[in-house]
């Protein structure tokens, strides 16, 4: 997903499930990582000069929903 400032993107942020095995194959797990990229000089013909990660990785108390789906369906 784009994150947007201004009108304008300065960044990206993804979502990752861990899983035992391959993913679609594997079980999941109750390990999260979001990744966040700040892109900090952006020149005009779209390439990325510099930019910064910041990950956050933690242990949900469950699983949560299957992908597609929604809390408390």
């Amino acid at each position: 997903r784009s994150v947007l400032r201004y009108g304008r993107v300065v960044g990206k942020r993804k979502t990752l499930i861990f899983h035992l095995g391959k993913s679609g194959e594997g079980g999941r797990t109750n390990w999260v990582m979001y990744e966040q990229v700040i892109s900090v000089d952006t020149q005009l013909d779209g390439v990325v000069r510099d930019s910064y990660v910041l990950c956050k990785i933690f242990e949900k108390s469950g699983l949560g929903p299957q992908n597609g789906e929604q809390y408390g369906a």
